[in-house]
């Protein structure tokens, strides 16, 4: 299994290691050519398996809401080596609290959304666990993703698993955890900065299978201020935090800066891509003293449909450089 990034104090105390929720059945190879389907459309479907039925118990309105995640994360002074996540999940319980559900499954972490103001700090306490709802709402669709860049010359697999203790629910991820296919072992090379990929998304018996053209990463990512060389860099919250890194000011992506406290509280803001945001002292002092994790993310989030009267999928691809501080 891929080393996961470090926490320390972070760590929620009942977050376990990825291997002890899988199920016992190994993940089939997926299909590898993502060319099947036409981009946004669909056309055959089930009924999405999710027992949505809109009657207030949680279940959601039948229709189903894909999250996928691919993301590039540098080895940082943890002594967290480069890693790429790939994760997904389709349900008929939107995601809601989340557009990162590879934070959730693969680190523990609910990451809530970027603030929509531009350039504004927010705090937002610490976020609730991600509510996974009922095994029932999980949709299982085909056996894999694949996200292969528009040269054929790089490509990713996620596979199917069950996760849960009690409930079992149905996610694709990428893991060099023993039990997964060679085929969806994660390679920091699958993952190119600044490229167009086809996503393909099979669909099994809940819906057609898709392949999504246009889906582009963003591009690389580099923070130079704070210097996160270090690790617990010490930071007086009454001097606020200046942050700066190599701005892409030609580029439409946000990028968006998150402070999580040792308490799991959250301080972040969505930037303009210029290159620098300061948070000042009073928004610092909103977090706690001691250890805390700074990421800037450079992001990209697309919407595409399953198929009428199916649902739809939000592909997110990210560039996130994690840095250690210790707040005074």
């Amino acid at each position: 299994m891929q080393k996961i990034k470090h926490l320390n104090a972070l760590r929620p105390a009942v977050v376990v290691a990825l291997a002890s929720l899988l199920g016992v059945t190994a993940c089939a190879d997926p299909v590898t050519q993502a060319s099947a389907g036409t981009d946004g459309t669909a056309g055959e479907t089930g009924d999405g398996d999710g027992d949505g039925d809109g009657d207030g118990d949680g279940d959601g309105d039948g229709s189903i809401q894909g999250l996928i995640n691919f993301s590039f994360y540098p080895a940082d002074a943890s002594g967290a080596e480069t890693q790429v996540g790939f994760s997904a999940g389709f349900r008929t319980l939107p995601f809601t609290q989340t557009n990162d559900f590879h934070a959730a499954l693969a680190f523990g972490l609910t990451v809530p959304p970027a603030p929509s103001e531009i350039d504004a700090a927010e705090f937002a306490g610490v976020p609730a666990p991600l509510n996974w709802g009922k095994a029932n709402v999980w949709v299982t669709a085909g056996d894999g993703i694949n996200m292969v860049a528009g040269d054929d010359s790089t490509s990713a697999s996620a596979c199917l698993i069950q996760v849960g203790v009690g409930q079992e629910f149905p996610v694709y991820t990428a893991s060099d955890a023993p039990m997964f296919s060679e085929s969806c072992q994660p390679d920091t090379s699958d993952f190119t900065f600044d490229a167009d990929y086809t996503v393909g998304v099979f669909g099994g018996d809940a819906f057609a299978t898709n392949g999504f053209t246009g889906v582009r990463t963003p591009s690389e990512l580099s923070v130079t201020a704070p210097d996160i060389s270090v690790y617990g860099l010490e930071i007086n919250r009454d001097d606020g935090l200046d942050i700066a890194w190599d701005d892409n000011a030609d580029g439409d992506d946000p990028v968006i800066l998150r402070i999580r406290d040792t308490n799991g509280s959250v301080l972040a803001a969505t930037a303009t891509d210029d290159g620098a945001f300061g948070f000042s002292g009073a928004d610092m002092n909103n977090l706690s003293a001691g250890f805390a994790v700074l990421t800037v993310t450079r992001e990209r989030a697309v919407e595409r449909s399953l198929g009428a009267d199916v649902g739809m999928t939000q592909i997110v691809t990210r560039v996130e450089v994690w840095g250690y501080l210790t707040l005074l």
